[in-house]
């Protein structure tokens, strides 16, 4: 079939992407991938408190239009008779009754029960932010898997010949004409085939990678099961109000027909988890099959595991970790993953869990980090606080670790650390300060991109110069 796209190609030289070598590839596109549900979760973490507050109640006063006044004596009058509506009666029909009962003769009553009415039956407005941010998160995978799909071809484009016997010619004479060159055809083909793609099922995307890669979804951490519902789910919240569909309920047993299936803090919150360790495992596997240097995926996957392991992500890091293990991983690294995945493991199940595994963890022979990590992770406080002050003479243990490591959280809920105070204080300042210089970085180049636009040199209209306050001015970045 003829391309759509087949005249409009860009030159490859032009295109960023296809000028970067495999690897640096994959490095960035995985980079991207990151930080993008960074955003998405930090968007969702941020929001969802004002989200929360969208469908409260409030005040019955907020009610009133602005100019309305009502005095001290009305208002409690209203107030006791609302008090005054026992605890089992009470819900939207009794408290609209009884508001219009006690401000029937009152010219600002109407408005103050229809505003109160509208505030208890207008629509819940959470679910839609929450909806929305799933929404979101399903497409910012989707995206993803496309990118990997593109990869794949541009690093063996032999597989571009492999199309079903039913398919019809995908260029003509004349297509390739226009096109100018094979690596423009090539290139075509590319974006034809990922398109159709990502026009299928999520179970196409998981044949797709498993009949070509030899990659299963059902292996990359998440189960397969738990990330089809949240893209059924997704596809519920689109094409059917957030209903469970007759599709829904077949994929997802023992809900019905019609349930509501739209989400809430909690589930957007794991489902935003949930997809970032398939995307992320899903990309380090790809990643695996073409490189002849995995040092950079060992690099990526331990960066993303740690920083969540900092943030107390225990779920997100642990199969970050596992996969990690799998790697071509130096000693030292070994021990660091074993060490990490008690420690999300701990997290997540407590310590009893793990003690067995840990006590009987053999560290004679090793460096007395290890040694610390032990003690660290059985919360055995009276041996790691003993090991500080060597450690620290021996440069092994550092203000950053004392200050950011997840083994050494049980150590800065002991009051014992603030023998380590100032070392401590001087890495965070140190940190302040690097911040800070980044800070006026990024200022810097504002106002040189200002500059470059134009912007920075027009001047504000003398009159607007003399309606700015002085709160308007610019604050230092210090």
């Amino acid at each position: 079939m003829v391309s759509n796209n087949a005249s409009s190609a860009s030159a490859p030289e032009n295109d960023p992407l296809t000028s970067l070598t495999l690897d640096d590839r994959f490095e960035y596109s995985g980079m991207d991938f990151t930080e993008a549900f960074d955003a998405l979760r930090e968007t969702h973490t941020e929001l969802s408190v004002a989200a929360s507050k969208l469908d409260r109640l409030g005040s019955i006063w907020d009610s009133l239009p602005p100019g309305v006044e009502i005095s001290v004596e009305d208002r409690k009058r209203v107030v006791s008779a609302l008090q005054a509506i026992p605890e089992q009666e009470f819900g939207p029909t009794t408290l609209l009754d009884t508001l219009w009962e006690v401000t029937a003769e009152d010219p600002w009553g109407p408005m103050l029960a229809m505003g109160a009415m509208k505030k208890f039956y207008r629509p819940a407005r959470e679910p839609i932010f929450h909806g929305a941010m799933l929404i979101s998160t399903v497409a910012q995978l989707e995206g993803h898997l496309s990118t990997l799909a593109e990869n794949y071809y541009r690093a063996a484009p032999a597989a571009l010949h492999d199309v079903p016997k039913e398919a019809t010619k995908e260029f003509s004479l004349k297509d390739l004409q226009a096109l100018g060159s094979i690596e423009l055809a090539v290139e075509s083909a590319i974006q034809n085939r990922v398109s159709k793609l990502s026009f299928g099922s999520l179970t196409e995307w998981r044949r797709f990678f498993k009949d070509r890669m030899s990659i299963d979804f059902a292996d990359l951490g998440t189960p397969w099961d738990v990330t089809l519902e949240i893209f059924e789910r997704r596809h519920c919240l689109v094409h059917s109000e957030g209903r469970a569909s007759a599709r829904y309920t077949k994929t997802v047993n023992g809900v019905s027909a019609n349930a509501d299936l739209r989400p809430d803090e909690k589930y957007v919150t794991e489902a935003i988890d949930a997809l970032e360790v398939l995307g992320t495992l899903l990309h380090a596997s790809v990643w695996r099959k073409f490189t002849k240097t995995p040092d950079e995926i060992v690099s990526q996957i331990e960066s993303t595991a740690f920083s969540a392991l900092k943030e107390g992500r225990w779920a997100f890091s642990l199969p970050l970790y596992r996969y990690w293990q799998e790697l071509p991983l130096s000693n030292q690294e070994q021990m660091m993953a074993r060490v990490n995945i008690w420690l999300a493991r701990k997290g997540i199940e407590g310590l009893e869990a793990i003690r067995e595994e840990v006590e009987a963890w053999d560290v004679s022979g090793y460096d007395d980090l290890y040694v610390f990590a032990k003690a660290c992770i059985l919360d055995d406080l009276d041996e790691a606080f003993a090991m500080v002050t060597p450690l620290i003479e021996r440069d092994k243990l550092s203000g950053a670790d004392l200050a950011t490591w997840p083994l050494t959280a049980s150590l800065r809920a002991d009051p014992r650390i603030r023998e380590y105070s100032e070392l401590v204080r001087g890495y965070l300042a140190t940190e302040a300060e690097a911040s800070i210089l980044a800070a006026e970085d990024r200022l810097e180049e504002d106002v040189d991109e200002a500059h470059d636009a134009g912007i920075a040199d027009a001047p504000l209209p003398a009159e607007d110069l003399a309606t700015l306050p002085e709160s308007s001015a610019p604050p230092s970045p210090r």
